[in-house]
C-alpha cells in the first residue's frame, strides 16, 4: 500500500553528521527549490499540473462521482492549474523543506558515496519521528502556536501514486464547493476562499513529495515542513553556504527515543567504529536507552 509508513526509517550520514544527530537530537531540512537535483521540483510542478488538467484520470474520477457540480469543478480546476503553474506563483512560491530517509537500511547505492571512509545509517522508530519532530528551539507554549505543517511521506515515483495525494487535495476541494452551491449545482455566485488558499498550498507540499521514477530505487521518504511565511526565526533557520549560493535551511528537533539503532556503513575499520558507537551509547544511556550498533552486510570494493 503507498504511502504506508514502515515501522523504521533510515538516514544515511558521515561521521561528522552522525555525531551532529546524536548530540543534538536534529535534523536539518533544506528548501526544495535548493536540493542537488535541479530539476526535480520542476518535475513535481509538471506532474501536478497534469493532475489538475481535464485528461487526468484523478480530475475524471472527481467529476464522475459529483456530476452535478462538473462545470464548477472544471472551473476552479482550470483557475487553480493555471495560477499553480504560473511563472508568477512560482516566484512567490514558498517552498517547503525537506529531509530525507530512506526505508532501506542497508543499500549499496546509499553506501557508495562515502568510499572508503564509511557512513553510517541512523534508524529511527519512524511514527515517533513522525509524531515529535518540530522546529528547534520553540519553547512548550510556543509549539501550542505553531503554525508549521509537517508531514512525514513516501515520495511518489508514479503518476499514479502522485495522483493519490493530489485526489486527497481535491476531495476537500470539492466538499467546499457543494459547501458554497449549499446543494444547488446552479447556483451561480460562490468563493472558495481559504479553501483555495489551502489547496495551493497543499499542492506545493505535494510537489516536495513527488520524484522521477529514475530513482525509485532510493525508495525515500520526507519530512515536509511547510514554515509559515513570517516565521524564520534564526533560533531554528540559517543559510549554509556552496557551491550554488546560500542555501536556506531550518532545524527540526526530535524526540532522542527516535533512534533505535546505527549501522556501520562498510569500509576501512568496521570493528573500531562499531566499538566507538557501543562505547558512546553506553556513555549517554539517561538519553538514548538500548540502541543497536550492527555492521553493514553490504561488501563495497574501493573504486
Amino acid at each position: 500500500m503507498f504511502n504506508r509508513l514502515p515501522e523504521t526509517l533510515y538516514h544515511y550520514t558521515g561521521i561528522s553528521g552522525l555525531r551532529g544527530i546524536l548530540d543534538s537530537s536534529m535534523l536539518y531540512a533544506t528548501n526544495i527549490a535548493y536540493l542537488n537535483d535541479a530539476q526535480e521540483m520542476k518535475h513535481g510542478i509538471k506532474e501536478v499540473s497534469f493532475l489538475l488538467s481535464p485528461a487526468s484520470p484523478v480530475v475524471k474520477d472527481l467529476i464522475s462521482e459529483n456530476p452535478p457540480f462538473e462545470k464548477a469543478i472544471n472551473e476552479v480546476l482550470s483557475r487553480l492549474r493555471a495560477e499553480f503553474v504560473s511563472e508568477h506563483h512560482q516566484s512567490l512560491l514558498q517552498a517547503p523543506y525537506v529531509s530525507c530517509l530512506s526505508a532501506m537500511g542497508d543499500q549499496l547505492s546509499q553506501w557508495q558515496g562515502y568510499a572508503g571512509q564509511g557512513g553510517y545509517a541512523i534508524h529511527f522508530d519512524a511514527r515517533t519521528l513522525r509524531n515529535s519532530v518540530r522546529l528547534h528551539g520553540l519553547e512548550s507554549d510556543e509549539i501550542k502556536l505553531d503554525r508549521t505543517r509537517y508531514a512525514l511521506s513516501q515520495i511518489a515515483y508514479t503518476s499514479e501514486d502522485a495522483g493519490s495525494y493530489v485526489a486527497e487535495l481535491l476531495d476537500r476541494l470539492v466538499i467546499a464547493i457543494r459547501d458554497q452551491f449549499e446543494g444547488d449545482p446552479e447556483r451561480g455566485d460562490y468563493d472558495l476562499g481559504l479553501s483555495y488558499e489551502f489547496a495551493l498550498i497543499e499542492l506545493e507540499e505535494a510537489v516536495a513529495k513527488m520524484k522521477n521514477s529514475a530513482f525509485e530505487g532510493e525508495h525515500e521518504y520526507r519530512i515536509v515542513a511547510y514554515v509559515p511565511e513570517k516565521a524564520w526565526d534564526n533560533r531554528n533557520s540559517f543559510h549554509e553556504p556552496s557551491s550554488i549560493g546560500l542555501i536556506p535551511r531550518i532545524k527540526l528537533d526530535f524526540e532522542p527515543s527516535c533512534i533505535t539503532g546505527v549501522t556501520v556503513g562498510p569500509g576501512e575499520n568496521m570493528g573500531i567504529r562499531q566499538n566507538s558507537l557501543e562505547h558512546y551509547f553506553d556513555m549517554h544511556w539517561d538519553k538514548f536507552g538500548y540502541t543497536e550498533v550492527i555492521p553493514s552486510d553490504v561488501s563495497l570494493r574501493p573504486l
